[in-house]
């Protein structure tokens, strides 16, 4: 597998803002609250609010805990291609 460089590699923000907005649709779609999903994964609502924005860098686990919760495999959440 080749290494990441600027030339093929996708832009972080915009990967993790992509990660937070199928996160927010998972969630939707099953009817819960984000105070219902933070509680659940034990983090603040404002993490949980964050994380479903794109903003800041939440920690691996946040978005495991998330998938399992929502019943959602992390690879769903990753990009289909890297442009």
């Amino acid at each position: 597998m080749p290494k990441p460089n600027a030339a093929n590699s996708p832009d972080v923000d915009l990967v993790v803002k992509q990660l937070g907005q199928r996160i927010r649709a998972a969630r939707v779609q099953r009817g819960l609250f984000q105070k219902d999903v933070a509680a659940i994964i034990g983090v603040s609502i404002p993490s949980y609010q964050a994380l479903e924005a794109g903003r800041g860098t939440p920690a691996f686990w946040t978005f495991v805990a998330s998938c399992i919760v929502l019943d959602i495999s992390l690879e769903s959440l990753l990009p289909r291609e890297i442009n």
